[in-house]
């Protein structure tokens, strides 16, 4: 019990102060995030996010399948920079397939760690979730 208050105090202190420093910071959003991962059938992939405003980013994925073929995502996240050491997002996001002709649409959950990035989508239409994790960049 004690063991369990104690990380319980040490967790919200640790959020306290990081939040403090996060609105202190002026510059905490990049204007451009360059995402590097492979897909699920191996190959390169690419992603890129935009700044537009405050947290909102607008951005776009990528990818080519061996069954599907090339699948273009567009997708929209607001960001919460530095909580601690990390950044975390959400959005949504529309995945729409060229050989397929399809158009689902997903909930974005995501998150970098200085140079790496991991994102989870959950896709609406169907009971799907993929995710992926990579390098990413800021310019």
């Amino acid at each position: 019990m004690k063991r369990s208050m104690f990380i319980c105090i040490f967790v919200f202190i640790i959020l306290a102060v990081t939040d403090h420093m996060a609105l202190a910071n002026e510059n905490k959003y990049p204007a451009n995030i360059l995402n590097i991962y492979k897909s699920t059938d191996g190959y390169i992939s690419a992603g890129i996010k935009h700044h537009y405003e405050d947290a909102i980013y607008f951005g776009g994925n990528i990818e080519y399948k061996k069954n599907s073929g090339v699948d273009l995502e567009l997708n929209a996240i607001y960001m919460i920079p530095e909580i601690f050491i990390f950044d975390v997002y959400g959005g949504v996001g529309l995945n729409g397939n060229f050989v397929n002709k399809e158009l689902d649409p997903y909930l974005l959950l995501g998150g970098h760690f200085i140079f790496f990035f991991s994102e989870t989508m959950y896709y609406i239409t169907e009971e799907r979730v993929e995710t992926r994790s990579g390098l990413k960049f800021e310019f």
